[in-house]
This record gives C-alpha cells, sequence and structure tokens, in this order.
C-alpha cells in the first residue's frame, strides 16, 4: 500500500469506515448471507481497492469525523 494512504488514519479505522459504508450495498446484494459471510465479502472488497479509492475512502472518513483512537 503507498505510504501516502495510512498518513493521519489509522488504517483500521478507514476499514472499518468502509465495512460501515458498504454493509448495505452488501446486504441487499446477499440477503441470504450472515453477518460472517458478509464481512468476509467485504473485506474481499476491501483488499481489491486500489490505493487511490482507499484514499478516497480516507477522505470521506475524514469528513465524517472518523479519526484513530
Amino acid at each position: 500500500m503507498a505510504d501516502c494512504v495510512g498518513v493521519g488514519m489509522n488504517v483500521v479505522a478507514q476499514y472499518l469506515f468502509y465495512c460501515e459504508e458498504t454493509r448495505e450495498g452488501f446486504k441487499k446484494e446477499n440477503p441470504e448471507l450472515g453477518v460472517t459471510d458478509l464481512a468476509k465479502l467485504q473485506g474481499a472488497a476491501w483488499k481489491e481497492l486500489d490505493d487511490a479509492d482507499k484514499v478516497k475512502v480516507r477522505a470521506r472518513a475524514k469528513d465524517e469525523g472518523w479519526r484513530a483512537k
């Protein structure tokens, strides 16, 4: 991952924001799946995001007040 992706915000916080942001969409696309399987899909989708998309997630998270604890 590029050095700029995690600057100023914990990568875990970015991922948790991404999960919160995408959870409803994954649930609508896969209503038969439980929480664990949805989380696996979200994790796989996160891994497929390129650095530019992760920077966008970080920016949205920052705009909404998410930060590393």
